[in-house]
């Protein structure tokens, strides 16, 4: 399956580099990443403000879901199992469990002022991007890289999650 940045995914025939089918996406604005869940046979497609999961068998969208930038865009993606992780425009790591279909949640500190929300922030600096990320082979460790979202601000950032 390959993105366009037109709102299109196209799925392929491997053996022959034959097109199948292109499906249409909902949303079309910033659609720049895309993984597979080779265990369901699914896609995840991140866009400016949304999550699409697509099923190359049906060639349809099954299932959307609202992206935690508050419309800075869903950047990266690793869909294993039954959790998406994203990263995202306005820097922050989040995790969608597609049984559960809601963000899994945490607290912002350990005192008793602490608030529930559904993302952790890669640190600071301004629009830190998530561009990457990726698991280690057991799945306990991760991997985020980035850098500004704007054009003209230099930077980058790496990070590991365990």
């Amino acid at each position: 399956m390959t993105l366009s940045t037109i709102g299109y995914v196209r799925l392929w025939d491997a053996s022959y580099l034959n097109p199948v089918t292109k499906i249409p996406l909902i949303h079309t604005n910033e659609n720049v990443c895309l993984s597979m869940n080779s265990k369901v046979n699914l896609y995840a497609v991140g866009s400016q403000a949304h999550i699409s999961i697509v099923d190359p068998r049906t060639s349809s969208i099954v299932h959307e879901i609202d992206s935690v930038d508050e419309g800075w865009g869903v950047r990266s993606l690793n869909f294993d199992d039954h959790i998406i992780t994203t990263g995202g425009g306005y820097g922050r790591l989040s995790f969608y469990d597609m049984r559960a279909q809601s963000y899994l949640t945490f607290n912002t500190s350990n005192d008793e002022s602490s608030v529930t929300c559904n993302y952790k922030e890669t640190g600071s600096g301004w629009l830190n991007a998530i561009y990457t990320l990726s698991y280690d082979e057991s799945g306990t460790m991760l991997f985020t890289g980035g850098g500004p979202l704007q054009l003209g601000l230099k930077g980058s950032h790496a990070t590991i999650w365990s």
